[in-house]
């Protein structure tokens, strides 16, 4: 009795953790495995959580025991049969092949309605669940696309989010828990006043901050914040691409002053811009380095060609253009 309970455990374990089961036998012994496979099949990539999956590694030593098996007869595979058999059914008129022909004309009448009622009561309850289907991802779609452009605060984030389709023309309901800074009610009916141009004019809006009471998702909670500061990282990278493309040189711009200094005693100043030339089109066409001197004695010569080439080395910048301009009380 210990036994038979201790199988039926098992039984229903493998059926909860792997919608497997394993049919009756039957008086030679012989078994059928029978293995579903739901959704999408997960190997390399991790797939959404909301995801209905199937994954490789519960199939494939599931296959490998069943092949090593003796008592197991068979595995019988159920994914989508109806649609699979009318597919085949389609594919091959398209390509013509002789059709069957039965030589009672009441048998074949028989088949063919058999065949067109299964089709039919399969095909039409699959094109309400299709249409449903695309409608609540369309929803699901505008509304994930809401909630990532209009709560997105600085000092209060999402911590989860359920997006709710009712059919029998109910409204859709949007239900927000909040941590951080509480928002006003403005905030939140200038929200809901969105609603409409995001695709979601029927839409019901509920906002809830959290509280010491609510119990929070953890893994909802992990998500926000690497969502924050991947957002973050992103930004500090612009602003430094930002800030390089804006950098004179690489080069202490002190240093070189104190450099030029001391090859010419006539240069009392100097300043180093970075520009970007562009053509009548608004194309760029170059980097250059633009120097402008102020000397001491703007009557005295100052080697103009030497101090460009020695700038050019210097701060490893091929197109410099120097300028000597005398003082301004000059």
């Amino acid at each position: 009795m210990a036994e038979k309970q201790e199988k039926e455990e098992q039984k229903d374990k493998k059926i909860e953790s792997y919608g497997q089961v394993l049919l009756g036998e039957d008086e030679h012994n012989g078994k059928i495995q029978l293995m579903t496979i739901i959704g999408e099949i997960e190997g390399h990539d991790v797939l959404p959580a909301a995801s209905k999956t199937t994954k490789y590694e519960h199939i494939l030593p599931q296959l490998a025991s069943i092949e090593d098996s003796a008592k197991i007869g068979g595995v019988l595979f159920l994914i989508n049969t109806v649609f699979i058999a009318l597919a085949t059914y389609i594919f091959t008129r398209f390509l013509k092949y002789r059709k069957k022909t039965f030589l009672n004309k009441s048998r074949e009448r028989f088949v063919k309605r058999t065949m067109l009622a299964i089709t039919l009561v399969t095909f039409i309850p699959s094109v309400f669940i299709g249409l449903h289907m695309v409608r609540v991802s369309i929803f699901e779609v505008q509304a994930d696309k809401y909630i990532a452009q209009v709560f997105n605060f600085p000092q209060t984030r999402v911590i989860e989010s359920s997006k709710i389709y009712r059919r029998g023309g109910e409204s859709p309901r949007i239900e927000l828990l909040l941590v951080g800074e509480p928002l006003g009610e403005d905030v939140i009916e200038n929200a809901r006043g969105q609603l409409a141009s995001y695709g979601l004019p029927r839409t019901e809006l509920v906002e809830r901050q959290a509280s010491t009471s609510d119990k929070v998702d953890l893994q909802s909670l992990q998500s926000s914040y690497v969502e924050l500061l991947d957002e973050k990282n992103r930004q500090i990278a612009e602003m430094k691409q930002r800030l390089a493309r804006y950098q004179v040189t690489n080069v202490d711009i002190g240093d070189i002053s104190q450099e030029v200094g001391v090859m010419s005693d006539n240069v009392e100043s100097m300043s180093l811009t970075k520009g970007v030339m562009f053509d009548v089109a608004g194309k760029p066409l170059d980097t250059l380095l633009v120097c402008v001197i102020t000397p001491k004695d703007f009557q005295r010569q100052i080697d103009r060609e030497q101090l460009r080439k020695w700038l050019s080395v210097r701060t490893k910048v091929d197109n410099v253009k120097l300028f000597v301009e005398p003082k301004s009380n000059e």
